[in-house]
């Protein structure tokens, strides 16, 4: 009988955290190289959860025309003013540190003190990287992709309504992640 009621609790424990923290399998190489093909990352249902979005952070999204949802990381918040000159982000006229990785080709954007991630840009010569200057209105995100070069983000679908998105990716970091295997 003690099996019975492990069970049942294991399997509410399961259901509820599927339920508010579902799991995304990621589709492509556009956030290369830090989320690659075929990954799972579980999120925050933007429904359930009015999760605060901030720089840095990664979203899935729709895309008006598109059949299927987007991930991105943001790195415009509203009033923000978002440029790209020779592959380098400008954000409020600053340009945004960038470090050169271990791996060839990739580097650490610091987008803040406390925010930095690792991006893929082989070239620096795409249409993409020299962009005019956005100002990011109320209620809407400048999003790019972490593989610059491969990427369909804000650059060529513009800003990203609050009202689209759908999810906010969990930290790597989190506990969810040391339990995967029950999941």
């Amino acid at each position: 009988m003690k099996v019975f009621w492990i069970f049942i609790v294991v399997l509410n424990i399961y259901t509820v955290t599927i339920f508010f923290f579902p799991k995304l399998i990621i589709e492509g190489h556009s956030m290369s190289p830090t989320l690659i093909n075929g990954e799972e990352v579980f999120v925050f249902n933007h429904n359930l959860f009015k999760h605060k979005i901030k720089h840095g952070d990664i979203i899935n999204f729709r895309v008006k025309g598109d059949d299927y949802s987007i991930i991105k990381r943001v790195v415009g918040l509203p009033n923000d003013t978002i440029q790209i000159k020779n592959g380098n982000l400008i954000l409020n006229k600053k340009k945004v540190k960038k470090k050169i990785s271990s791996e060839m080709n990739e580097y650490v954007e610091l987008l803040q003190k406390d925010i930095s991630y690792k991006i893929l840009n082989i070239n620096n010569t795409d249409d993409f990287d020299n962009t005019e200057e956005y100002l990011v209105p109320e209620g809407h995100y400048f999003v790019l992709g972490d593989n610059r070069d491969e990427s369909r983000d804000s650059r060529e679908f513009g800003f990203v309504p609050h009202s689209t998105i759908i999810s906010s990716m969990i930290k790597k970091n989190n506990f969810l992640y040391k339990l995967n295997f029950i999941f």
